[in-house]
């Protein structure tokens, strides 16, 4: 599991792209894994054709 620590001191605009970029992240990673839970992934080949997927 990765874990990433910060302390920021930022305008609500930079708050706003870094959840943003989180949640982007999370879906991501939510996506592959449950692709990956359902057999549809059975080698990073497979992975990246789901996020070929993902960005269309």
């Amino acid at each position: 599991m990765l874990v990433y620590e910060m302390k920021l001191e930022g305008e609500k605009a930079q708050y706003e792209k870094l959840d943003e970029a989180i949640r982007t992240g999370r879906f991501v990673r939510n996506s592959i894994v449950r692709a990956w839970m359902d057999g549809q992934v059975k080698s990073r080949i497979g992975c990246l054709q789901i996020l070929q997927n993902i960005s269309r």
